[in-house]
């Protein structure tokens, strides 16, 4: 009681070292560093010194996690910042009438879910895309590009090719 504990933080020892700090609260660390401690009693005429520790700080890195339109994604453990070298697990989940299609940022590929190494700060994207129907009368139709799931905001130009003799008329639907 009324003891006093002298510190330093880069290894050096705390009884002669003139880097030596007196704790009187709590210390805020950003970086690596080597603990050595000692206590004196309330007369400072005994001591009794701590083992030195290296305390290792690990960096931490956001993640950013963005989709426009189609679906919901989800991150697993949730919230960040995560732990340099920990792996995050992202699923992309579609809502109605929409799939998911792959990622893109800090990620490729289409696997879902993804395991997420987090060695730096990532941002990635998954991209969501829906069918689109189109039919004839008696012509037919061209689709431009010709997909099988259009990413959302994808331009589509649709043509309509009449029958030889005959005249397009109007598009009906959705696109009507």
């Amino acid at each position: 009681p009324l003891g006093t504990i002298r510190f330093t933080l880069d290894g050096s020892d705390p009884a002669t070292s003139g880097t030596a700090q007196t704790y009187t609260a709590p210390v805020m660390l950003s970086s690596t560093v080597n603990i050595r401690a000692v206590a004196y009693d309330f007369l400072a005429t005994s001591a009794v010194q701590a083992d030195p520790l290296e305390l290792i700080i690990l960096p931490t890195y956001p993640l950013s996690v963005t989709t426009i339109g189609g679906g919901i994604l989800n991150t697993n453990p949730f919230p960040g910042p995560y732990v340099s070298g920990s792996t995050v697990t992202i699923t992309a989940t579609p809502t109605n009438n929409w799939s998911f299609l792959n990622w893109t940022g800090h990620a490729s590929g289409s696997d879902n879910p993804l395991p997420l190494l987090m060695d730096g700060e990532k941002d990635i994207q998954a991209v969501f895309g829906t069918t689109v129907t189109v039919g004839s009368g008696a012509g037919s139709v061209l689709s431009d590009p010709a997909l099988a799931a259009y990413p959302y905001g994808t331009a589509l130009k649709v043509t309509a090719i009449p029958p030889s003799g005959q005249y397009f008329n109007f598009w009906s639907g959705s696109g009507g």
